[in-house]
């Protein structure tokens, strides 16, 4: 939703104060009094009244699912650029949420547009397709659901149970059965400033493949092919070294020795944040 920007509220604010305060000059003045004077009495502020904007209705773009991938693009960059949060009405969201029953590139498009829409009502949509937690085969990296968390994490206005709602697919008595799924929600859940026990879990992750058991949960890996570890890990070092804000030393493809030491200075950064008090 589009607000009155503060500076303009301010400015329109103290130009009202400077007015009240013009002397008139249709009436004679007071005589200057030698004692000591009363302060006049503060002016009572009745605050501004809230006024939410309506948000702009959005029509899907037409042929969205049958356009060339690089004509998509461009309809996508060009469908709501300023990526203010908008409003899909009913029949649009009934024909995203059937496009998000497979695994194809239809169901992927679907996904980004309920992303670039910003609307309060995708996060519904795109909940229920994490929460209905989709098996994909072993050879699949699951874009379609990577690419939901993902959106999830960047939401604009989250309801108060987003966050925990991911939580529970990533760390939760029942996740999401996909490794590259779990780790990210978990991504997602700090993007949102939920930390549980989420850095520990991504530290995990770090740590998958190396001699380094100490911090591996039980089932952190789950069924993961190699690509999708390799993806997973770098998702996971990218967001903690974004919330340590240092840069990134962590490369999935190193020896293990170097992830174990990589793994280490995340942590390490973290841990100072958290004493320095800068953390959320």
């Amino acid at each position: 939703m589009r607000r009155i920007p503060l500076l303009t509220l301010f400015a329109l604010t103290a130009i009202c104060a400077c007015a009240a305060q013009v002397p008139r000059t249709d009436v004679p003045a007071e005589p200057v009094s030698t004692g000591v004077t009363t302060p006049p009495p503060i002016p009572t502020v009745v605050p501004a009244r809230r006024v939410d904007i309506p948000r702009r209705a959005l029509a899907l773009p037409r042929g969205w699912d049958t356009l060339p991938t690089p004509a998509f693009e461009d309809v996508l960059d060009r469908w709501n650029p300023s990526r203010e949060p908008g409003r899909l009405d009913a029949d649009a969201l009934d024909e995203l949420r059937a496009a998000l029953e497979g695994q194809s590139p239809r169901s992927l498009r679907a996904v980004l547009l309920l992303s670039a829409s910003g609307a309060l009502e995708a996060h519904e949509v795109l909940r229920a397709r994490l929460e209905r937690r989709i098996r994909t085969a072993d050879t699949d990296v699951p874009a379609v659901d990577v690419a939901a968390a993902a959106a999830l994490g960047k939401a604009p206005d989250p309801p108060p149970t987003l966050g925990s709602a991911l939580e529970e697919l990533a760390l939760g008595r029942r996740p999401h059965p996909t490794f590259a799924v779990r780790v990210e929600c978990a991504v997602s859940c700090l993007a949102l400033g939920r930390d549980g026990g989420i850095v520990d879990f991504l530290l995990a992750v770090l740590l998958e493949g190396t001699s380094d058991t100490r911090k591996r949960p039980a089932s952190a890996r789950g069924a993961a092919t190699i690509d999708e570890m390799v993806f997973a890990q770098w998702r996971a070092a990218t967001a903690l070294a974004r919330r340590a804000e240092i840069d990134n030393p962590y490369r999935p493809e190193a020896s293990a020795v170097d992830r174990v030491r990589a793994a280490a200075e995340l942590e390490r950064a973290l841990s100072a944040q958290t004493i320095g008090g800068s953390r959320p």
